[in-house]
């Protein structure tokens, strides 16, 4: 083991860290049930709290296994900016017992056909900023858009890009927000420490 930054550790510090033997989500849940009302995400002034954070993963991965068929193991696209929903959504794929797949925002149609192909994905959650890039690629029978904006709730006086701002924009896929407000609950979660 290396050991010569043990010199400039601080005093009562442990020098060690047991990695829970749960899966991901099982930590978030966790801390939703001791810390409920503690912030998880501020975004441009909205805070999210744990509790928040957990219902919308559970209500995320009971609209992607009731609605979007996704099963254990299944591969979901992640295409978004750094945002509340990025976060609520990878724990709502984790929890669904599927793979999260994080794609850079920034990739075309060509880059994201060969993701989606490579991945195995029929479903995908992303931006409306890249909607056009991923709408009608062969093989996504599920597409979820996201609008930034939804999570802006509180005034700032932060630079908020005009991208978040935006309104949400009719598509012919699912509004995000549409797919929490479907209130459907998940399954019993299965995924381990090693999934």
């Amino acid at each position: 083991m290396f050991s010569r930054h043990f010199a400039h550790w601080p005093p009562g510090l442990a020098r060690t860290l047991e990695v829970p033997r749960t899966s991901v989500y099982t930590n978030l849940a966790a801390r939703a049930g001791q810390h409920p009302d503690k912030v998880a995400l501020n975004y441009y002034g909205t805070r999210v709290t744990y509790a928040e954070l957990k219902r919308a993963a559970d209500a995320l991965a009971g609209f992607l296994q009731n609605r979007c068929g996704v099963r254990r193991g299944d591969r979901v696209l992640l295409d978004l900016q750094n945002c509340p929903q990025f976060v609520i959504s990878y724990y709502g794929i984790l929890r669904a017992d599927a793979v999260v797949v994080p794609v850079n925002p920034m990739n075309r149609r060509d880059e994201l056909r060969h993701y989606v192909e490579d991945a195995q994905a029929s479903v995908a959650i992303v931006g409306q900023e890249v909607y056009g890039e991923i709408e009608g690629l062969e093989g996504l029978r599920h597409l979820l858009v996201v609008a930034y904006s939804d999570y802006l709730r509180e005034p700032t006086d932060l630079p908020v890009p005009p991208f978040v701002r935006a309104a949400p924009i009719s598509h012919a896929a699912i509004a995000w927000k549409a797919a929490l407000a479907a209130g459907l609950s998940p399954g019993e979660h299965k995924a381990g420490a090693d999934d």
